[in-house]
C-alpha cells in the first residue's frame, strides 16, 4: 500500500449468527501507513449484553391459562416484530430468553384457540413497555376476566302482577346435550354463577318478581325451568329459556307468566280440588248449556 492516512472500517463476521453475540466497540478507525513500515490497528467486539423476560398470564376464573400468545415489538404501535410470538405453557408462563437489552413492547397476540381466546378480555394494560437488563429476568403481568353475560326473569301473573316465590333452576352445557345446574361462585367460571342465594342451581323470585343469573359464561348453552310454582298458580309446562349467551355483557330478559289454578269446593269434603281457571270456564259452560236444555225440553 501507499504510504498516507487511512480509515479502516469493520464490517461484520462472515457468519451471521456470529453478528448476533457480538458488537463493535468502535467500528471505524483511522491508521497511517508510512513507507517501509507496517502499520497496526486493533478493533474490540464486546459481547452484546442479554437478559431474560418471563410473562406471568392469569384469568379470573383461575383456568385457561395455557395457550396465550406473546410478542415482543420495537414499537408501541406493534408493527416491527423483535421476538416472538411464545405461547404460555401450563403454568400460564411464557418465557424469552436472550433478548437484547433495550426498550420493548410486548403484547398479547391472542390465543392458540382461537374460540376460547373470544370467551375472555384482556384488562392490563396492552401492549406493555419492558426493559431488558444485562444478565437478569424482567417481568410482565397479564390479566383476563372470563366474558359473561345474565338471565333475568320477571314472573308474573296474566295481568303482569309480580309473583313472589317461584322456583326456577338454571342449567348448562357445553354442547346442548348433557345438562348439569350451575353452581355458585363469586367468580365467573364455566358451569358458575355468581348470584347470591343460589343453592342447587336454583333461585326464587322475591316480592318483585325477579330473580337474576349473572356472571354466566358466554359461549355455551343454558335451559332454565320453573321446578316449583308459587302457591295458586301452575307450574310452567315447558322450559322457561334454552338457549346461549354470545357476547360479552349480553342480557337476556324473560317475562315468565303463570296462570293461577282455580278451584271448587269438592262435594262431601271440606278439602278444595285445584283446577285451573280455563278448565273451570268450561265446566261451568257445559253446566249452563245443560241447565238450557232441560229447561227447554219441559
Amino acid at each position: 500500500m501507499q504510504a498516507g492516512t487511512y480509515w479502516v472500517k469493520e464490517t461484520g463476521n462472515a457468519s451471521a449468527s456470529v453478528n448476533e453475540l457480538y458488537y463493535c466497540e468502535e467500528s471505524v478507525k483511522e491508521v497511517t501507513i508510512s513507507a517501509g513500515e507496517t502499520a497496526e490497528v486493533t478493533f474490540l467486539n464486546i459481547v452484546i449484553p442479554k437478559g431474560h423476560l418471563t410473562v406471568a398470564k392469569s384469568t379470573d376464573t383461575d383456568t385457561d391459562i395455557m395457550g396465550w400468545k406473546f410478542a415482543l415489538y420495537y414499537d408501541e404501535a406493534c408493527t416491527q416484530l423483535a421476538y416472538g410470538p411464545v405461547a404460555t405453557d401450563p403454568f400460564g408462563l411464557a418465557l424469552f430468553e436472550d433478548i437484547k437489552v433495550g426498550t420493548y413492547w410486548v403484547k398479547e397476540i391472542g390465543h392458540t384457540n382461537a374460540e376460547l381466546g373470544s370467551y375472555y378480555t384482556c384488562t392490563s394494560r396492552n401492549p406493555q413497555p419492558i426493559t431488558i437488563i444485562p444478565d437478569d429476568t424482567v417481568n410482565a403481568y397479564f390479566y383476563n376476566r372470563m366474558n359473561t353475560g345474565a338471565i333475568v326473569i320477571h314472573k308474573t301473573d296474566p295481568y303482569q302482577n309480580s309473583i313472589a316465590g317461584a322456583h326456577f333452576l338454571l342449567e348448562w352445557s357445553a354442547s346442548g346435550s348433557i345438562w348439569t345446574p350451575v353452581e355458585y361462585s363469586p367468580t365467573p367460571g364455566w358451569g358458575k354463577c355468581t348470584s347470591p342465594g343460589l343453592k342447587d342451581g336454583i333461585l326464587i323470585t322475591d316480592s318483585s318478581g325477579y330473580i337474576s343469573f349473572q356472571g354466566l359464561a358466554v359461549g355455551v348453552y343454558y335451559r332454565i325451568s320453573e321446578v316449583k310454582a308459587p302457591n295458586g298458580f301452575q307450574l310452567l309446562g315447558d322450559y322457561a329459556y334454552e338457549g346461549m349467551l354470545t357476547s360479552n355483557g349480553e342480557v337476556i330478559t324473560l317475562n315468565v307468566v303463570n296462570t293461577p289454578v282455580f278451584t271448587l269446593p269438592h262435594t262431601g269434603s271440606r278439602s278444595m280440588i285445584g283446577i285451573s281457571a280455563g278448565l273451570a270456564v268450561c265446566l261451568l259452560t257445559c253446566a249452563g248449556a245443560i241447565y238450557y236444555l232441560k229447561r227447554k225440553e219441559k
